[in-house]
This record gives structure tokens, sequence and C-alpha cells, in this order.
């Protein structure tokens, strides 16, 4: 009985080790888009490639440092060995918060940007006492909902120009 134990825990600490190795190096990121829709994995750097799969936000990832064509090579997608290639305007090292949907209005000396991701291309503005609906958000980024005329535009602005309006029913 103690032989088949320890050789079940060495099977174990093998496996462990092994899989810790794998990500050695690699910095842990958190996919951070629309809650309502998600970030295509691709198996190779380019947009002409079908998706393998996708990952929503709050999803786990390991970036190894590898970028090839603008994406990033990522590993251990959702806690899996798998790897694939994605965009960097959707991950961010800090975890998406919960709790934080709602109404913010827009804080600052200037317009603030709404980018079509992390630090992606401007898509539009945003102005001080603007309110916008927060979808997601994580230390740095927040995926907000702007309001128009005809519809809505979805993007990324940092949340530091962001304060989350008081609710009067408090």
């Amino acid at each position: 009985m103690k032989k088949v134990l320890v050789f079940l825990l060495s099977v174990v600490l093998l496996f462990g080790i092994g899989f810790a190795e794998e990500y050695e190096g690699c910095e842990e990121y958190f996919v951070i888009c629309d809650p309502d829709s998600y970030v295509n994995v691709r198996e190779f750097p380019t947009r002409k490639q079908e998706p393998r799969y996708a990952l929503y936000c709050g999803d786990k990832v390991y970036v190894d440092g590898k970028v090839r064509n603008g994406y990033w090579h990522i590993w251990g997608v959702s806690g899996e060995s798998d790897e694939g290639w994605i965009s960097p305007r959707y991950i961010d090292v800090w975890e998406p918060m919960d709790d934080v949907a709602g109404r913010y209005v827009v804080v600052g000396q200037g317009r603030v940007a709404l980018r079509e991701g992390i630090d992606g291309k401007r898509i539009d503005w945003v102005y001080p006492g603007e309110e916008v609906e927060v979808l997601a958000m994580s230390a740095k980024w927040a995926v907000v909902k702007k309001t128009l005329k005809k519809g809505c535009r979805k993007g990324f602005v940092k949340a530091e120009y962001l304060e989350e309006i008081a609710d009067e029913k408090k």
C-alpha cells in the first residue's frame, strides 16, 4: 500500500513540476472584453486564419513574450496546456473586477479617447461630464457603451477617467 501511495505522489509531483515549468517565464493575463462578446484565439498569428476557439471576459492566459504580426503567443488557456495567438487589445495583466457594471461619468480636464481595444486605435471621444455604461473593468481599462443619437458605440476607456455615479436609492 505504501509503494502505491509513494508512486502516486511521485507521479503527481512530477506532473506538477512539468506543468509549472511550461509556464516559467510567462506573465499572467486576463481577457477583458464586452461580457456579451468573446475574443478569438487563432492557431497562427493572422486574421486570415479561422479562430480555433473563443475566450471570454475573465479567462486567464499566460503570455510567453513571442510576438508575430502584432499577435501575442499565449499558453495555458483557461487552465489547459493549449496554446494559440491573440490580439493584445483584449488582454490585461489585471483581472476584470466583479460588480462594476453600471453608469459612470467621465472625469478629467479634457476629452478622453474611446478605443477599439487596450491601447488600440481611437474610434471616438468621451467628454468630462458625459455618462457611459461600464460593461467590464480591470484596474486600468474599462469596456464602455456610449449612447449616441442613433444607437450606441462600445469601446475601451482608461479606468482612471471614470467615476461611478452614486445610486440615489442608497
